[in-house]
């Protein structure tokens, strides 16, 4: 068996298990998963997964904006959870098999194809795109209010929209951003010799307000954080 922990990151994920299943932990709940295709839920603290015996997951993370323009999915009460696909062979409505020897590269190509032809279908930005966007540009040390107030739409209607369409508040969507681009900097980054200059770094007020937020979403503080027990993007 083998131990992951994932991350909060402000992305849902589509993932592919294959083999004997893998037991999964979101926050309170817990899964039994065999094998099939599942989408998951934009997280708020760490997800533990255990592959059983001669399992692997492939993990497609997808943008934090993507189902708002799909607006007959209402996502609001979508988080911290999972949900199979209604057919476990079918993957952006392609047709993919997950016994194959070539399942890495299947997955790619159909993932690629169908997020080329998401942005010609969607050549214009909707305003949650702007305003996720918007958000990572200021790695989530901004305030919602002062991002909201440029555009053509009421602060409750967008917060709505956004909700609907992430299942996370726009505050709690930006604390996430600070907190991954702080994981950043403790990871990768050698400049900063100090966790109070992390700390400072990524916004937060003082370093007892960085702890508390680190060990919300990560479940260990800044000084205990191994990165090598954790699911992260590479970095170049």
């Amino acid at each position: 068996m083998k131990d992951l922990k994932i991350l909060p990151n402000g992305c849902f994920n589509i993932a592919l298990l294959i083999g004997k299943g893998a037991f999964a932990t979101f926050k309170n709940k817990q899964y039994s998963l065999n094998q099939g295709i599942y989408l998951c839920s934009q997280v708020t603290q760490t997800v533990e997964v255990t592959l059983l015996e001669y399992s692997k997951i492939i993990l497609i993370q997808i943008y934090p904006w993507y189902f708002s323009y799909y607006p007959e999915n209402d996502l609001s009460n979508f988080l911290d959870d999972v949900s199979q696909s209604e057919s476990n062979e079918q993957l952006f409505e392609e047709h993919i098999n997950l016994n194959s020897p070539s399942i890495l590269e299947d997955t790619l190509q159909v993932a690629e194809k169908h997020f080329l032809n998401f942005h010609q279908k969607h050549p214009i930005q909707n305003v949650i795109e702007q305003v996720t966007l918007e958000i990572l540009s200021q790695k989530g040390d901004c305030k919602i209010s002062d991002i909201l107030k440029d555009y053509h739409y009421s602060e409750r209607w967008i917060q709505v929209q956004f909700k609907k369409a992430t299942g996370l508040t726009l505050k709690q969507f930006s604390k996430i951003i600070q907190f991954r681009d702080s994981v950043d900097k403790v990871t990768y980054d050698s400049s900063l010799d100090s966790l109070t200059a992390i700390g400072y770094e990524s916004g937060f007020n003082d370093q007892s307000h960085f702890i508390k937020s680190f060990r919300y979403f990560s479940g260990t503080t800044p000084s205990r954080f191994n990165p090598q027990n954790f699911v992260l993007s590479f970095k170049e």
